[in-house]
């Protein structure tokens, strides 16, 4: 039983159940000629496979198998909202130490007056709105003279009642059974009573903002997409660009505080579009093999968000541009393929079996979004977009009737497939205007008026059809996002559910430029969110302008997590493409995608096997979902020290478990000490149990140690190995 005593919240939302490291049950299909690109090697002490089918042998890793918690009710819309004291980026005080909210209006990023000390200079609030907008960076202040010691979340000026957001039927984390570590010493790991933190290393210094990144290529994410000149590799990074527990070899205590700033965490997704398109025709076995993967909490990551593509088709006689090395096409079907015609009502299919699928097994909420207009309501006939860029491709006698077309597909699929949309966004990066005519993508521009026209069309047709989806905005990059919504009307914007935003950031060549980005565009996302009272989501994401080896790319991809978690204070995270084609550069083939498979050309009546191969990012992922599930409470990490970038923190009122990520991209093992100490046990008849998971270039989302105390433990020293994201999970704990 779970004592029903009330206990004080300070802090930030975490979900579902954390399991154990759940090894994935990863079957390879693999063709007797494809041996060119083998699959990441399978640990040796993993029992032997079950005898497979007759065929082409699948390699299976054992599962642990686990009752599924009950799904919660989700309620859409912010909960609360806190004081933001101590977040990240915050001007700080040069003579007293102290933070203060910088000023400005919603839809502004940094106030132009806000100043921190010598090498911070001033924001100007013009200059923010660049795209991507360069922020107001400032070094990162070192707490204090003693020792690098700093607080994940400073004392908040009111505390929080945690019963408010804890589930009538939540369970203790002994109910979902831990898994123990193979070896009784834990791997890594020294507890104790007190330690004494080393002294502060030096402060970083500032540095003149980078140029903001050109035009993104729409390469192929099959072909690994196009590299600036010179190549950005997801590099390691200078030990001397990251201070305190992210500097090399500087060990570093970290408070633990219960602090919540108001977020609720929805989850982690996949939009599905190009590759649920491919997916969807794959033979049975094959298909629930890639579903279970993504979706399936006990076989794989368990995603339970996804992002259904309303979409325009196209013209076949001018736009044969579509068909590409990598993708069958990347024009999705529309449901009016021709002006004067019907509906279709079977078309889509493919992207609609995946959906079904995802939804039949973890998925618990889809958004739906448009990226183009059917091809005949375009001006050019081209749903690529406009002759020139910055051009409404939408015709303007078609503003009403294309969003009559979204809220028909949305009430199709509610009362054919009792699939109710949580939001609809009419269209997608249609601020940046770069879709242009004879490009490989759907895509169409629009400025904030016709935005404006299109938003306020679609809310009074789901209105007047009765429909329970809402609107969102505006799902366009962070720094575009910035510089435009201002200009929308406040009524708009006060009646979109929340806030989607792509959280592609500038190539990681400097790291201090990317940091920069993040403390500027990213804090200004915060405040203005926050202003608006609405919740930010980032709804698509990818490693765009990196390039490097796996594990390079995943390292980058799980640092964009934590900086969209800390810094925006981002409520969701939904991945862009799971699944990537191989195309024609196989050595680029894991870039974009958490797998990828070898795809052909088929017809659906048509087989092959499935050449598959996980990515490290798929691993990375599933650590953070079992950590951080929907209804977990982010807990603020303080700006202070840079930690921000690094580690990020959850609390699970449900589960009663406090997980801490570290995200090491260094090549050399860093030492973090955790203190628990606003932290008791929540059922004082059990004893607190710790698990330490990792991935890395050799382990996958892997359980290294494993150790029970009687009591919550003053402290926990991690050594997080160098390329590595390592996770510390605490169960049986509630805030004091």
């Amino acid at each position: 039983m779970i004592p029903s005593r009330s206990r004080r919240l300070r802090a930030r939302p975490v979900t579902s159940s954390c399991r154990p490291s759940l090894p994935l049950l990863l079957l390879l299909l693999i063709a007797s000629s494809s041996a060119s690109h083998p699959p990441i090697p399978i640990s040796e002490q993993l029992p032997p496979a079950p005898v497979p089918p007759a065929g082409h042998p699948p390699v299976i890793l054992p599962v642990v198998d686990e009752p599924r918690s009950p799904r919660q009710p989700h309620v859409f819309g912010r909960q609360s909202t806190q004081s933001v004291r101590g977040k990240a980026g915050f001007a700080q005080s040069a003579d007293a130490g102290e933070e203060t909210a910088a000023p400005g209006r919603a839809g502004r990023a940094l106030a132009a007056s806000a100043t921190a000390g010598a090498n911070a200079g001033a924001c100007d609030a013009e200059w923010m709105l660049l795209w991507p907008a360069q922020g107001c960076w400032r070094p990162p202040r070192i707490a204090g003279q003693g020792g690098s010691s700093t607080r994940v979340a400073p004392a908040s000026s009111s505390a929080r009642d945690t019963s408010a957001f804890r589930s009538a039927s939540a369970k203790s984390a002994a109910s979902a059974g831990l898994v123990k570590a193979q070896s009784a010493a834990p791997s890594g790991i020294v507890t104790a009573q007190s330690a004494t933190p080393p002294p502060p290393p030096p402060a970083d210094e500032g540095t003149p903002p980078p140029p903001p990144p050109t035009r993104p290529d729409e390469g192929d994410p099959g072909d690994g997409g196009s590299v600036p000149p010179g190549g950005n590799e997801a590099r390691l990074e200078p030990a001397n660009e990251i201070i305190s527990v992210c500097r090399s070899g500087a060990p570093s205590t970290i408070t633990i505080a219960p602090d919540w700033n108001g977020q609720t965490w929805r989850g982690w997704g996949t939009s599905l579009a190009w590759f649920a398109n491919y997916v969807g025709k794959l033979p049975e076995e094959q298909f629930s093999l890639v579903m279970d993967l993504l979706f399936d909490k006990a076989k794989g990551i368990g995603l339970n968000l996804a992002r259904y593509h309303i979409g325009g088709t196209f013209n076949a006689s001018n736009s044969p541009q579509f068909l590409t090395a990598a993708w069958e096409t990347r024009a999705l079907p529309g449901f009016r393929p021709q002006p004067n015609g019907p509906y279709d009502w079977m078309a889509d299919g493919r992207q609609r079996r995946t959906m079904l699928a995802a939804l039949a097994r973890n998925v618990d909420e889809v958004e739906a979004v448009s990226y183009s207009p059917p091809w005949w309501m375009t001006v050019s006939g081209d749903t690529a977009g406009a002759a020139e860029m910055n051009q409404c491709n939408l015709k303007p006698e078609f503003f009403r009737a294309y969003t009559e077309y979204q809220a028909a597909v949305i009430e199709h699929y509610r009362t054919h497939w009792n699939v109710t949309f949580s939001t609809m966004n009419p269209a997608n990066e249609a601020l940046e205007g770069w879709w242009l005519q004879g490009h490989r993508q759907e895509g169409c521009s629009f400025n904030p008026q016709e935005l404006t026209t299109l938003i306020n069309h679609l809310s009074a047709t789901l209105k007047k059809r009765k429909l329970l989806t809402k609107v969102a905005g505006f799902d366009s990059f962070v720094g575009a996002t910035l510089r435009f919504t201002y200009k929308f009307p406040a009524a708009l914007k006060a009646g979109l559910l929340r806030l989607n935003v792509h959280g592609y950031v500038p190539p990681p060549s400097n790291t201090t430029d990317t940091r920069r980005y993040m403390e500027g565009v990213f804090v200004g996302m915060h405040r203005m969110a926050t202003g608006l009272g609405k919740e930010v989501w980032v709804s698509e994401i990818g490693p765009m302008w990196v390039n490097g080896n796996d594990i390079g790319v995943t390292l980058f991809m799980a640092r964009c997590i934590v900086q969209a978690v800390n810094i925006m204070g981002a409520s969701a995270w939904i991945f862009w493409q799971s699944v990537n084609g191989v195309g024609t550069n196989p050595d680029l083939f894991l870039k974009w995608g958490l797998m990828a498979v070898r795809m052909y050309r088929l017809s659906d009546t048509e087989s092959r096997p499935l050449d598959l191969v996980i990515s490290k990012k798929l691993y990375m992922l599933q650590q953070f979902v079992r950590g951080a599930p929907r209804g977990s409470l982010p807990l603020r990490i303080d700006a202070a020290d840079g930690c921000q970038h690094c580690i990020t923190t959850f609390f699970n009122p449900d589960q009663h478990f406090v997980s801490v990520f570290i995200v090491n991209q260094h090549n050399v093992t860093h030492s973090a000490t955790f203190q628990f100490e606003d932290f008791v046990r929540a059922d004082g008849s059990k004893a607190c149990a710790f698990e330490v998971f990792r991935t890395s270039a050799t382990e996958n989302n892997t359980m290294v140690s494993s150790q029970e105390y009687p009591d919550v433990p003053a402290f926990i020293q991690v050594d997080a190995l160098g390329s590595s994201v390592t996770s510390v999970v605490l169960h049986n704990v509630d805030p004091t």
